[in-house]
């Protein structure tokens, strides 16, 4: 299911809209409640191409030198692209004009097929991963001493990773820093919402990241409030625990303005354990620099100038401080978007505000 298709099962109940001091974007507090109760299919016809890339990209990786294994990824790609490009690319180009501002037909297009190049060699890391006989990527972690630094305090940390193609290798490159850490996921985390897929190619997704995990912490419909205990228990043991921000991650959200005319839309839970519990957040993208061998991921800290009087007014400023920690996480973000468009996964979410989609 797509950001856009998700979105359209929600509504959105505005909480709180004001402008952080020293800004002059409005942010928005919003509470996101299920309008659509969405059937769980048995099978899809996406399912079935799925099967049919994973397949090969087993195939390829088994029997092949790596040097053909990019050509796999541009085949794959290119077949069907024309019906792709009519079913997505206009939606998909609304998300990057909005935030990168005007940009020709051509230069979408390009930015669109390399993406979608990017989404089968996230297929084939995966069949790497079966494979002993492979060499695994390399990574380069921009960061890993002021994230070790902030965890010795005794809080934990919150590693948030922006929705690019490779974000999945969130445990990978913390462990090859040498950091340990624990995972958010959904329960339908993986390629497919259909039973099938959840049982199948679902299921080998997530085992070829737990490898690199402490804990994975599962959460389904309505387990908000007990994976969130299970945060903060986590962190409170001094761990490090990295989520996604994506659709999935909450029923609280912050609705911030990003580039020319797009919305971003945050889940509050980061920010949250951020103020209210002073608890160190880094922001995260994770970057293919060598196609499937040499992988960046870039850590930023976030500023917490959260005061530590908590007297009158105490929902109010908590608010603030996270609307102010989010226009940090936005800026990296944007400035990652502008470097690297066609590895961004969720381009069509950034078209417009949830708010207004939903209510509309």
């Amino acid at each position: 299911m797509s950001e856009t298709e998700a979105t359209a099962h929600f509504k959105g109940q505005i909480l709180a809209q004001f402008r952080p001091d020293g800004h002059d974007e409005i942010a928005t507090i919003y509470r996101r409640t299920e309008i659509v109760d969405r059937r769980q299919r048995r099978l899809t016809e996406s399912d079935m191409r799925e099967v049919l890339v994973l397949t090969g990209a087993f195939s390829s990786v088994a029997m092949l030198p790596r040097t053909f294994w990019l050509r796999y990824s541009a085949l794959v790609a290119g077949i069907r692209h024309s019906r792709f490009e009519r079913k997505d690319l206009k939606d998909f180009g609304n998300g990057v004009r909005a935030v990168l501002g005007p940009i020709s037909d051509t230069d979408v297009r390009s930015i669109f097929r390399q993406y979608r190049e990017h989404l089968v060699r996230r297929r084939l890391l995966i069949a790497r991963e079966f494979n002993g006989f492979r060499t695994p990527p390399r990574f380069s972690v921009h960061g890993a001493e002021a994230l070790k630094s902030a965890a010795i305090a005794g809080k934990g940390a919150i590693v948030w990773s922006n929705p690019f193609v490779y974000h999945t290798l969130t445990g990978q490159a913390l462990l090859a820093a040498g950091i340990h850490s624990s995972r958010v996921s959904a329960s339908v985390h993986g390629f497919s919402m259909s039973d099938f897929g959840r049982a199948t190619f679902n299921r080998l997704a997530v085992q070829a990241e737990n490898r690199y995990l402490r804990e994975r912490l599962v959460f389904g419909p309505n387990e908000g409030q007990s994976v969130t205990r299970k945060i903060a228990s986590t962190l409170a043991s001094g761990e490090i625990v990295s989520m996604t921000n994506n659709t999935f991650a909450g029923s609280v959200f912050l609705e911030l303005p990003i580039g020319q005319s797009g919305a971003l839309a945050m889940a509050a839970t980061p920010l949250s354990f951020a103020v209210k519990r002073r608890v160190p957040l880094f922001c995260a993208s994770i970057i293919e620099t060598e196609p499937l061998q040499v992988y960046e991921m870039h850590l930023s800290e976030i500023p917490n100038d959260v005061v530590a009087d908590r007297g009158n007014a105490v929902r109010s400023r908590d608010h603030e401080a996270m609307a102010r920690m989010g226009l940090q996480v936005r800026n990296v973000l944007a400035r990652h978007l502008k470097r690297w468009p066609e590895q961004y996964g969720l381009w069509k979410g950034l078209a417009h505000s949830k708010i207004n989609h939903e209510d509309g």
